[in-house]
């Protein structure tokens, strides 16, 4: 922590020698947007033929009343499915699969710098709750996309932007969120807009507390988020920063069927698995147009995260900790010329993470500890051609990496891997407003620390192959693709946790694919109704998979259902008013490899409703009700042995939000 406080103080100190210094002569926001300058560096644009999807503020906040960023994009996206550790959609640990591949494998950054812990590759955003508060946009790549600063995209990329600083004109507010399980959430936010010499500054603060759904689950976290910064003609400098500490019921270890049916809130987690963890980043960007073509930017980072995460079993409460510091830059070139536009751009960065393991209170005598040093270097360039009704895309990213994994006594694991991923795309305007484009991409990704120890040690890569039609005109909107992705290596999980751990035991398959049919639509019918549609199909095999010794072949992914269906109507009776109602079918799937009917998990069919209202010019009521049949559902679990004899016999989940309800209260000044 004390690293962040002295790296902020360094900030505000550079910021008020760039204002003494008086960067430009002259003030004119309008000219050109220094923003775009750093997003577009890492984003792909509206002609760009890749699949992939922007969510502005606007459709954030007309469902946020807290929950972790996860579960909007559940909301927002196709293909996208979440489940929660303590059975409430905030607090706790929340994560999403796309595509059927879990979140450790999905290229994770704010404003193009990586989330994603570089060693196990996971993002926790219960570190830093409320985060989806003090987002501006997101951009959501399926599939390989575009290369990512950060770890490789095997199933897809999302990356969200921060706030606006230097939009006009100064806010605030107070936010009041109480709700089931005990939830009380207070928030409060200020942003000064933009001064008359160019300043900006946005700050929040949250604390969330929620007794969780599941027994013994609950989680006490706070959060702060600032940025700020200086806006010239034809310059840009920005901080962004966010730290966070938060507790956590341990709550997710799968429970047999038969109990959850006596006692659906049954945690299998000791009552004393209370885990205890922070995490923070600081970012300083600088951004320059140099000139109507030429611009760049640079950023350099720090993020950091330590804490430990318990396990009790047999009376002995067993204690895994960690901490880690990240050290990165990255900076792009951007040229526009004629037709084309190009952007090339370098990334390196230095990571520390400390493992340690104890047995609780004995926190002197550590029985074991290693460290893991992972270092990268990445070049990076991406180039888009319009000619007419065509446009033409390439991108292409070279990675060179290292890690070494050590103990006090050896070496444990030495590796280093060079990549190079790309993908090249091609699109036609059929007509105003419609669009054809087709696309490929191939992607490595690297082992993480737990699969080298494992002995999970094969580079995993895909080729993924899209097409798609995306459809504009008047009140309908379409985007709809249908993709193919061939893996070599694939890391997958078998369903199964190590023994005393909260990791899931993964391991190599040779070949394996992925493909599906992905939509998303909106129809406006009038000033009243908005109708919605995300939806998506997928199949998924496995050519062959030996797990326990057993082999098998031409199986399914675990936690990929064939159908995934979003439908949704909003009625708009007042303005900034409106009245939501979403329905979620989800098909049935598997928990285990061998495809045993008797572990998979149901399909389900979740209805929920909103109802936001603008009382007063400065007072707003959010009330939603998820779940409302009260339905018992699944999105994850595993086989488990109730009587000990070493088979499995019964199924075992973790169990999703019953019927629950949150009532924000908005207060604007």
């Amino acid at each position: 922590m004390n690293r962040l406080v002295y790296l902020l103080f360094a900030v505000c100190v550079s910021l008020s020698l760039m204002a003494q210094n008086d960067l430009t002569s002259s003030l004119n926001v309008d000219s050109i947007d220094l923003e775009d300058v750093v997003i577009r560096g890492t984003r792909l644009v509206e002609e760009t033929p890749l699949t992939f999807q922007d969510i502005d503020q606007q459709q954030i906040e007309a469902i946020n009343v807290g929950q972790d960023p996860v579960i909007l994009i559940q909301e927002l996206s196709p293909s996208v499915i979440t489940y929660t550790d303590g059975g409430t959609d905030i607090g706790n640990y929340s994560q999403l699969r796309m595509r059927g591949i879990d979140q450790d494998r999905i290229n994770i950054t704010l404003n193009g710098v990586p989330l994603n812990d570089m060693a196990d590759h996971g993002v926790y955003f219960s570190n830093f709750s409320d985060f989806g508060n003090s987002i501006e946009s997101i951009q959501i790549q399926r599939g390989v996309g575009a290369g990512q600063t950060g770890v490789a995209a095997a199933g897809g990329a999302i990356n969200f932007e921060s706030i606006n600083v230097f939009r006009e004109g100064s806010s605030g507010n107070a936010q009041l969120t109480l709700g089931s399980f005990g939830t009380l959430r207070t928030a409060a936010e200020l942003s000064s807009g933009l001064s008359e010499k160019g300043f900006g500054a946005y700050g929040r603060m949250t604390r969330t507390q929620t007794d969780g759904y599941k027994y013994n689950s609950g989680s006490d976290s706070y959060s702060f988020f600032f940025s700020g910064g200086y806006l010239g003609d034809k310059d840009m400098l920005k901080v962004t920063a966010f730290s966070g500490k938060t507790q956590n019921g341990q709550s997710y270890e799968s429970v047999p069927l038969s109990v959850i049916e006596e006692d659906p809130r049954t945690n299998y987690n000791a009552l004393n698995d209370i885990d205890d963890f922070e995490q923070h980043m600081v970012q300083l960007q600088y951004a320059r147009q140099a000139s109507d073509d030429l611009s760049f930017d640079i950023t350099t980072y720090y993020s950091g995260a330590g804490g430990v995460f318990p396990y009790t079993w047999d009376g002995v409460q067993y204690m895994y900790g960690l901490t880690n510091d990240q050290y990165g830059v990255r900076g792009t070139v951007s040229h526009q010329s004629g037709y084309g536009r190009l952007d090339l751009g370098v990334h390196g960065y230095i990571f520390d993470r400390y493992n340690y393991e104890y047995t609780s209170p004995f926190i002197n005598d550590r029985y074991n500890e290693d460290n893991t040093d992972k270092n990268e270097v990445s070049l990076f360039g991406k180039y888009q051609y319009t000619k007419g009704q065509w446009v033409a895309f390439a991108n292409a990213e070279l990675r060179s990496i290292s890690m070494d994994i050590a103990n006090e006594t050896e070496r444990m694991s030495d590796n280093s891997w060079t990549f190079l991923n790309a993908s090249l795309g091609l699109s036609y305007l059929l007509s105003e407003g419609s669009t054809l484009y087709v696309s490929a991409g191939r992607a490595n990704r690297e082992p993480t620390r737990s699969n080298i120890l494992d002995g999970v040690t094969e580079v995993e890569d895909v080729l993924d192959i899209e097409l798609g039609w995306r459809y504009a005109q008047g009140d309908f909107a379409l985007d709809a693709n249908v993709f193919s992705m061939t893996f070599n290596n694939e890391i997958i999980k078998t369903g199964a946790l190590q023994d005393l751990s909260y990791i899931d035991i993964r391991q190599n398959v040779d070949q394996s694919t992925r493909a599906g049919l992905e939509i998303a639509s909106k129809y406006t019918a009038n000033d009243m109704f908005t109708l919605g549609l995300n939806a998506a199909y997928l199949t998924s095999n496995i050519d062959e998979v030996t797990v326990d010794g057993l082999t098998f072949s031409d199986v399914t992914h675990i936690y990929s259902p064939n159908w995934i269906i979003q439908p949704s109507v909003m009625y708009h009776f007042a303005d900034q008013s409106f009245f939501r109602l979403g329905v979620r079918y989800v098909s049935d799937s598997f928990s285990e490899l061998s495809n045993n009917e008797t572990f998979g998990l149901p399909s389900h069919f979740i209805l929920n409703t909103q109802l936001s209202w603008r009382v007063a010019e400065a007072v707003r009521v959010d009330f939603m009700v998820n779940n409302i049949t009260d339905q018992l559902y699944f999105t994850e679990g595993a086989p488990m042995d109730v009587d000990w004899d070493g088979v499995a016999d019964e199924p075992g989940y973790r169990v999703q939000p019953p019927r629950n309800f949150y009532v924000m209260l908005t207060y604007d000044f």
